[in-house]
């Protein structure tokens, strides 16, 4: 379970009324959470964005239970009731609570309690950033965590479905999706990738995109910056070691890449994030 929690400026509480623009109350992301139940009659101040990626999470607003299972965005506004009961089998999701003036604009597009996305990996990223991802002060934090949740909606609002096809996809890709996560370092071809799904290779790519939004060669790229940024700032591992651990031999390559992806060079990321 990831325990990294965002608090802006130092703030004992994750729930807060802002008239600012918009500002963030905090983030997190849980893993394989199991037999939990939240209850909070009186909902929060704030809102609250629930994406589950992997898992069942049974909620209930006050008017009715759903089922929001993996792929699956549930949204709940201020003073909203929420009740949400987490069973037997592991549950991964992220959460993430913001307030503001322009925040019920933000979400205008949300017209039901929960939505297919299929595979939202910025979210998941969103959640996921430690403070070593990002070092200055707490107010340009806040400005980038709040441009970032701007640019996050926008991409949501292109997303949101209730097409029963699109779950059906995500369900369909999701083997496929778990196999690149855990074994991100190995680079496997398009076809044996669409051979995990019965799919044809064109047919795969076209699934593909309509899941996470991306091709699988850009989704692999994704994956191994996280994990290079992740062992660069919180391990010894020389910038070979990392390298290799990521599924890259030469060094240099490796070094070519994450600059490509950063700006930065891994040296230079390790540096900054040690500051």
């Amino acid at each position: 379970m990831r325990v990294f929690t965002y608090f802006p400026h130092g703030q004992g509480s994750s729930e807060v009324y802002s008239d600012r623009y918009l500002a963030i109350n905090s983030f997190r992301s849980y893993e394989d959470l199991k037999h939990c139940d939240i209850r909070r009659p009186r909902g929060r101040v704030d809102y609250q964005l629930i994406y589950v990626r992997s898992g069942l999470l049974t909620v209930f607003d006050g008017k009715e239970e759903m089922a929001v299972g993996a792929g699956r965005i549930c949204l709940f506004r201020p003073h909203e009731p929420q009740f949400y009961r987490l069973g037997e089998s592991p549950l991964s999701f992220s959460f993430i609570h913001f307030t503001g003036t322009e925040a019920a604009r933000l979400v205008a597009f949300f017209t039901e309690r929960v939505y297919t996305v299929g595979d939202f990996y910025e979210f998941e990223r969103y959640c996921d950033r430690s403070r070593e991802h990002f070092r200055a002060d707490d107010t340009y934090r806040q400005l980038l965590y709040e441009g970032e949740l701007i640019a996050l909606c926008a991409r949501l609002s292109e997303r949101v479905t209730v097409d029963e096809d699109l779950a059906r996809a995500h369900d369909r890709m999701a083997p496929v999706l778990r196999l690149m996560r855990s074994e991100c370092e190995v680079r496997r071809q398009n076809r044996e990738l669409a051979l995990l799904t019965g799919l044809s290779e064109q047919q795969f790519l076209k699934l593909f995109k309509s899941v996470t939004g991306t091709t699988p060669q850009r989704y692999y790229a994704d994956l191994l910056i996280e994990r290079s940024r992740h062992l660069l700032s919180t391990t010894d591992h020389t910038v070979g070691e990392v390298a290799a651990l990521c599924g890259m031999e030469d060094t240099l390559y490796f070094s070519r890449f994450f600059k490509k992806h950063t700006g930065l060079s891994p040296r230079e990321y390790r540096k900054r994030t040690a500051e």
